[in-house]
């Protein structure tokens, strides 16, 4: 799904005539996000000059991103008849989970849009009046799209800059890449503190030095179910290979094991006699971080399945009511296509952000 464009000429945007950079800002520039969103989102200033964004694979509902005014970025869905995007559309990603289930996608993966393609859509979700990009990545570790996100963010800046500077506009285009250094839901909490300062007046800038200190704090743990991703799960979140026999014994045995991410290390934070254990114990370690004290009112679920099976459980229900008590968001959401093929059917991913758990 590699783009070419005429307006790919000196890519770093160097070497980009004056009006070639303006005929790319108008082809590419569709209006105003309020347009592609929620007409209730908030109306400050702030949200007006900043376009903020985010992968598809933050964990985070579409309606959320909706009312916080995030510009989403889709990632690639690599399948054997071809590509596809994924988005947050929760009946698109259930009918793929089903199809994971009944043995498809088997090789399937999932990949960063190109410098070039990322660039025009972030193009797409400008108005005239962004001074102002802030984008928060997964995981440059675990992913590329961080180093195309810099890329597509570098010549978009340079673009826009030739133009204001040939317009007599000084004000130039300023940009951020926030590195996550985590992946799942830890990214949406990330996203979820940065739209709470930009709420209470914070610029880009100050946002971009906020995160980079905040992330240490995010902590995501995780559930896989389906034993046959457990390998995968390993491999991805701990980068490791986890032996076959091991596999196998865990198999017979029931044992589910708790995975534990934080910033740049990632272990396996205990083990289970079998799925519904695993699943109380990371509630259960979630509502002990809620009364020592969180260190942002934000908690991230998502889980590869249909939501009424977590909504009905009796943790997730007291999960609930302690948040409430709390005055701490908690979102849901169906895990991204991503998500899912790293961790498997009915997996289940909590993200919050503690100083006091441990790594």
């Amino acid at each position: 799904m590699q783009a070419t464009s005429v307006y790919d000429e000196g890519y770093d945007a160097l070497d980009l005539a004056t009006n070639v950079a303006a005929e790319y800002v108008r082809k590419f520039q569709t209006g105003d996000l309020s347009k592609l969103i929620s007409p209730n989102a908030p109306e400050s200033a702030q949200v007006a000059r900043t376009l903020m964004t985010v992968d598809t694979a933050c964990e985070l509902p579409q309606a959320w991103l909706d009312a916080n005014r995030i510009g989403v970025i889709p990632r690639i869905i690599k399948l054997r008849s071809g590509d596809v995007l994924e988005t947050r559309d929760n009946d698109s990603t259930l009918k793929f989970i089903e199809e994971i289930k009944a043995g498809g996608h088997t090789d399937a993966l999932s990949a960063p849009l190109s410098p070039l393609e990322m660039r025009d859509q972030l193009q797409k979700l400008m108005s005239s009046g962004t001074d102002a990009v802030l984008q928060v990545s997964s995981a440059a570790s675990r992913s590329k799209f961080f180093v195309n996100a810099l890329s597509a963010t570098q010549s978009l800046v340079l673009i826009h800059n030739k133009v204001r500077r040939s317009m007599g506009n000084k004000t130039p285009l300023t940009a951020w890449v926030v590195d996550s250094l985590n992946a799942f839901g830890g990214v949406g909490v990330q996203l979820a503190h940065a739209v709470s300062l930009r709420e209470s007046g914070a610029t880009s800038a100050q946002i971009a030095v906020a995160l980079n200190a905040f992330r240490r704090n995010v902590h995501t743990l995780i559930v896989p179910h389906d034993l046959s991703f457990i390998e995968r799960t390993a491999r991805s979140v701990e980068r490791v290979k986890v032996p076959r026999w091991k596999i196998y014994l865990a198999g017979i045995l029931g044992i589910r094991p708790i995975f534990h991410l934080n910033a740049d290390t990632a272990r396996t934070m205990g083990r289970a006699s079998n799925y519904a254990l695993a699943i109380d114990q990371v509630f259960r370690t979630t509502e002990s971080q809620i009364k020592l004290g969180l260190a942002s009112p934000f908690i991230c679920v998502s889980y590869a399945g249909r939501l009424e099976d977590i909504e009905s459980s009796a943790e997730f229900v007291a999960l609930r009511a302690l948040c409430h008590r709390n005055g701490i968001a908690l979102s849901l959401s169906v895990m991204s296509m991503t998500g899912v093929l790293m961790l498997g059917p009915r997996a289940l991913s909590v993200s919050f952000a503690s100083q006091h758990l441990k790594t």
